[in-house]
C-alpha cells in the first residue's frame, strides 16, 4: 500500500501541494494524510463528479478523508 505524502482537507477534501499543512479555502480545519480516491476536477461547472461531490473549485480531491 502506498503512503500519501500530500495532506488532504478533511472538510472539502482538496489535497493540499507537497509541503502545505493547511488548506487555503478552510484554515481552521484539520488537515490529514489519512485518505484514499483521488478524483481531478477540471471544470467544475461542467462535472458531474463535481456536482455529486459538492465541489465548486478545480482542483484534486480525495474521496475519502479520515480525520481522528
Amino acid at each position: 500500500m502506498v503512503q500519501n505524502k500530500r495532506f488532504a482537507c478533511g472538510e472539502c477534501h482538496l489535497v493540499l501541494p507537497e509541503s502545505t499543512d493547511q488548506c487555503v479555502h478552510c484554515p481552521s480545519s484539520p488537515v490529514t494524510l489519512d485518505w484514499s480516491g483521488y478524483v481531478l476536477i477540471l471544470d467544475y461547472n461542467r462535472s458531474e463528479v463535481a456536482q455529486r461531490l459538492k465541489i465548486e473549485r478545480n482542483g484534486e480531491y480525495a474521496l475519502k478523508v479520515s480525520v481522528r
